[in-house]
């Protein structure tokens, strides 16, 4: 659900961008260059929390922030420079959390076929998430529907993983094992 989120939200920010106004090195690259940024840290900083206090703790808590910092970059008003970049960096950093800790669950309930695990869960996850990209696209260009529309339709994605998250059991190791 996090890949056909971002996937479609990442498809459309230079127009989401453009629709609030912002012009130039934002729209072309800048913005998603920094998102892209705290993207990276997000997934570092994800998996070491997991680490710390329990995959299944960590990937709710950054489900529920995923969903609330999406939301929250589709509502935001135009800023200035200065002020969007660090938005662009702790966006990404939220979005990125959670990406990494759903294949570390299933490399921890099947240990033996680790890389098995890896290249099924991501190979799906990529599949699935580059779905989302036409249906945000013809979305969008629905009068009735609208660019930010489409994103919140989207968005919904993020919702499903909080509640398929909340719901995971089973023996995954970790601090709550």
């Amino acid at each position: 659900m996090l890949s056909a989120v971002n996937v479609a939200f990442f498809f459309l920010l230079p127009e989401l961008l453009e629709s609030k106004g912002y012009t130039g090195w934002i729209v072309h690259g800048g913005a998603h260059g920094f998102m892209m940024g705290g993207t990276a840290l997000g997934v570092v900083l994800g998996g070491y929390a997991a680490d710390r206090f329990g995959v299944r703790r960590m990937l709710v808590l950054f489900m529920v922030l995923t969903a609330l910092a999406y939301q929250g970059f589709l509502l935001l008003p135009k800023l200035d420079a200065a002020a969007l970049v660090p938005v662009c960096l702790l966006t990404g950093l939220i979005l990125g959390a959670g990406q990494p800790l759903p294949v570390s669950m299933g490399q921890q309930l099947v240990p033996r076929y680790a890389s098995l695990i890896s290249g099924v869960m991501l190979g799906w996850t990529w599949t699935f998430g580059c779905l989302s990209q036409p249906l945000a696209g013809w979305l969008a260009e629905r009068p009735e529907v609208g660019l930010v529309g489409a994103l919140s339709i989207t968005g919904a994605g993020n919702v499903v993983a909080c509640v398929l998250a909340a719901s995971l059991r089973g023996p995954v190791q970790g601090k709550e094992a």
